[in-house]
């Protein structure tokens, strides 16, 4: 994910935009990276069923996310959906690595 910082891909025959990592190198990577995973992840953090150990890494432009879910004292590698109406959470895969070989 931090290779690429950004970009979409197809999970559920749905579009997901990539939130880049904060990258404070210079001027132009701060503008393009100031919508990041900690920034997302606030904008979710006070919804109702949203989960409290929780990392937004990606949203479809729908309200929906997927996301990372705190174990222990680091985030598990398995993405999780969450559903915006109906306040749920799905599992997607294993690990998010999957998402780019194509095996999702």
């Amino acid at each position: 994910m931090m290779m690429n910082n950004g970009g979409s891909i197809i999970a559920d025959d749905d579009e997901w935009q990539l939130h880049p990592i904060f990258d404070d190198g210079d001027r132009k990577r701060i503008a393009r990276t100031c919508n990041d995973v900690v920034r997302e992840t606030a904008a979710f953090d006070n919804l109702a069923g949203f989960p409290s150990a929780a990392l937004v890494f990606a949203g479809n432009g729908s309200g929906d996310c997927l996301l990372f879910l705190r174990a222990g004292t680091a985030f598990d590698p398995a993405p999780w959906c969450w559903r915006h109406e109906t306040r749920t959470l799905t599992r997607h895969a294993d690990d998010v690595g999957q998402f780019f070989s194509g095996e999702v």
